[in-house]
């Protein structure tokens, strides 16, 4: 329809979606997209909760445009255009891999009301629904896994001892730089734990990318030797998280 999709890296023809994924091809999603067809597109967002109502102030994302043209259902498939999404979303996203292809919705594991902080609430973990075919679980999460391969996008930033899938993104606002979401979850054979990193408002797509993949190596780095904190069952080990943070930003 006489407009362009841009694509970061220049890899050439693709051998699969393991590429794709790894090098976060937009051409290859946008075709995808085109493929399935708007329709059948939004009903897929739906499934992993865009449009959703909002539970206990949670925010989650929307579908901010219902698309018309050819181009506006490839941003959309690529995710660049048409759509917004928290970094809770994000999180829940990633999670749904993690959850041998169940979603769940977000919920407040524990938390404090009042100034003063004297009553405690917990909840309740909701009902899981499967949104995914568990024979498109193993090729997905593989997919997510070669982000962190050789000539991925993600390449270089895990620890040792902390194994992840992820998938990477970055976009442009006018007006507002550059932002990106990288999520993942790990560690990836007994999946503990789903996260989203998001940086905004930066002035090139380079920079983004640097401070992303710091900000990812660093919370990787600290899970990997704080394993133990991923069970946080009591107060005490909430104040344990938060000062090592605290001291670790120091």
């Amino acid at each position: 329809e006489g407009d362009y999709l841009w694509c970061p890296t220049p890899g050439g023809r693709l051998k699969g979606l393991n590429q794709a994924m790894g090098s976060s091809c937009n051409v290859a999603f946008a075709t995808l997209g085109l493929m399935v067809g708007p329709s059948r597109l939004l009903d897929e967002l739906h499934l992993y909760g865009f449009d959703s109502p909002e539970r206990q102030g949670l925010q989650l994302g929307r579908i901010l445009d219902q698309p018309q043209m050819k181009k506006e259902t490839a941003d959309l498939a690529i995710g660049l255009e048409h759509i917004a999404c928290t970094p809770l979303h994000a999180a829940l996203i990633a999670a749904v891999y993690a959850n041998s292809g169940y979603r769940v919705e977000p919920t407040l594991f524990s938390a404090r009301d009042g100034l003063l902080g004297i009553s405690r609430r917990v909840s309740t973990v909701p009902e899981r629904v499967r949104i995914l075919d568990p024979e498109w679980l193993q090729p997905l999460r593989r997919s997510m896994e070669a982000v962190l391969d050789w000539g991925g996008t993600a390449h270089g930033i895990v620890p040792d001892g902390f194994p992840v899938a992820m998938k990477t993104g970055t976009a442009a606002t006018p007006g507002r730089g550059y932002h990106t979401n990288y999520i993942g979850y790990g560690p990836k054979e007994n999946p503990e734990v789903a996260f989203c990193i998001r940086i905004t408002r930066i002035r090139s797509s380079r920079i983004a990318g640097q401070a992303s993949r710091g900000a990812t190596g660093r919370l990787l780095r600290y899970l990997a030797v704080n394993r133990e904190l991923l069970d946080l069952q009591s107060d005490q080990e909430n104040l344990q998280w938060t000062a090592a943070f605290e001291k670790l930003d120091d």
